[in-house]
């Protein structure tokens, strides 16, 4: 029998072979997420140079194709459209909100630099107890989760609180919907400070009373709201988009 190495060598392509096939089968079969972040990631790799430069940076998890998150960082030189959807998705997910609802009690959408989210306070769905500040069990589950979501990104938030006056209680004299609303976003600022664990960056919080109506201008339309502005880009001037 002869002696050699030969047969090391061709077991090792025969296993090169096999992880590459499996690494095939592993990319066909996972979440159209992933997909994304791969095509990005090749797309514009990362570059151990460019971590002190002014770029976006988001925080994206790793993947196993299950939708595990572990810890890892990349960077991009532009806000990406598909990054940010895939964080819309993540948000109705974990706060267990159906986006495709005629009357959804959150919308996101969107922006230049980041995202926009509306969690509006109707009778159905109550974010605040009637007149006050203080969250409702619902209020205080989806800022709870809110919290844990926002957490995870570097973003800059901005609240601004919006109320009618039909959320006023008769007999607030001297208690208009200009404090209520200033006092909602405050609040919501508080929770979301506090399920954080205080890692979470405010540039600005808001009450603009029933100043800033929806487009028709029917308030009853778009009722009693908080509004988030979600921003990855601090310089950046910021829109007023009819909050």
């Amino acid at each position: 029998m002869a002696k050699g190495g030969a047969w090391k060598v061709a077991y090792a392509d025969f296993i090169t072979a096999m992880m590459a096939l499996f690494m095939v089968l592993w990319i066909l079969g996972s979440e159209q997420d992933l997909l994304e972040h791969l095509q990005e990631y090749f797309r514009n790799p990362p570059s151990p140079f460019d971590r002190e430069s002014g770029r976006s940076q988001i925080d994206l998890g790793d993947y196993d194709g299950r939708g595990q998150r572990m810890n890892e960082e990349a960077f991009f030189d532009r806000v990406d459209p598909a990054i940010l959807k895939s964080i819309v998705r993540d948000f109705y997910r974990a706060l267990e909100i159906d986006r495709e609802l005629e009357k959804s009690p959150v919308e996101i959408s969107l922006t230049d630099d980041g995202l926009r989210m509306k969690i509006f306070d109707r009778e159905e769905v109550s974010l605040f107890k009637q007149g006050t500040d203080e969250l409702t069990p619902w209020g205080t589950f989806l800022v709870q989760n809110l919290a844990w979501l926002l957490v995870r990104y570097n973003f800059s938030i901005v609240i601004d609180g919006h109320v009618v006056p039909a959320d006023m209680k008769p007999g607030q004299e001297g208690y208009s919907v200009w404090e209520l609303s200033a006092d909602r976003a405050n609040a919501i600022r508080r929770a979301l400070d506090f399920y954080s664990g205080g890692d979470l960056k405010f540039s600005r919080v808001s009450g603009y009373g029933d100043s800033k109506l929806p487009a028709d201008g029917n308030p009853d339309t778009r009722p009693q709201r908080i509004s988030l502005s979600l921003s990855l880009n601090d310089n950046k001037p910021e829109k007023d988009n009819n909050k």
